[in-house]
């Protein structure tokens, strides 16, 4: 399944305030606000002095720019890229003094970047042809953060109607073998794990989620909506 430009282009001027506010109120916001935390913890681990860095599908900008101003002294140039020309002029709006530069995906110059972000886009692009994309333009010894959702998640197997929009995705150890015909797989942080009805109460699903992801992650990281893979470039 992909989404066109359309449905990025609606989502523009509403995609930060509906995935990460100050608290989240709902397992969706839990996740994206997760999912942000862990690249940052990962970029704290394994970014370099006098860097560069791309962000591809960079929507509105709202992960680029907590990177930006967590790594700033880090980063010689920082970069973004989207299909949706609604999201690039988003993103552009809401550069405060942060030295950003984005653009539509299909302008970008090509060369090479130690460092690659992409989150929440190999799902619906060709697989393949993405890595092999990712592998041009990634200097030698780069480091790829992606993510990726696999088949094998409780909310698939608890919600069966939730299939339709998996329905070409593959499972982890799948998608696992392939990362490895391009690169050494570092990492891999599950995230997001569908916990039915405790979002009723936010107060208590904020303290209850984190504590079950922190087990299960442990026991079945594969039960997890998504994992984000840190990966370098062979």
């Amino acid at each position: 399944m992909k989404k066109d430009t359309n449905f990025y282009d609606a989502e523009s001027s509403k995609y930060s305030a509906k995935r990460y506010p100050k608290v989240a109120q709902n397992r969706i916001q839990h996740f994206f606000k997760s999912r942000l935390s862990i690249i940052l913890c990962e970029l704290q681990r394994y970014l370099r002095p006098n860097s560069t860095l791309l962000e591809i599908g960079c929507a509105d900008g709202i992960i680029i720019r907590s990177i930006y101003d967590k790594f700033s002294g880090m980063l010689v140039s920082a970069e973004g890229v989207d299909i949706s020309p609604g999201m690039i002029e988003v993103a552009r709006s809401l550069l405060g003094d942060q030295k950003i530069s984005f653009a539509l995906r299909n302008e970008l110059e090509q060369r090479s970047f130690d460092y690659v972000i992409e989150v929440g886009v190999v799902n619906y692009a060709d697989f393949e042809e993405e890595m092999s994309h990712v592998c041009e333009i990634l200097s030698p010894d780069g480091i790829y953060i992606c993510s990726l959702a696999g088949t094998d998640s409780l909310s698939q197997k608890l919600n069966p109607a939730a299939q339709e929009g998996f329905r070409n995705f593959l499972s982890y150890s799948e998608y696992e073998k392939g990362l490895q015909q391009h690169f050494e797989i570092v990492a891999a942080k599950p995230v997001g794990l569908f916990i039915p009805y405790i979002w009723a109460i936010p107060a208590a699903a904020r303290l209850i989620q984190p504590l079950m992801e922190k087990i299960l992650s442990l026991i079945s990281p594969n039960l997890f909506l998504e994992k984000v893979y840190v990966l370098r470039r062979r």
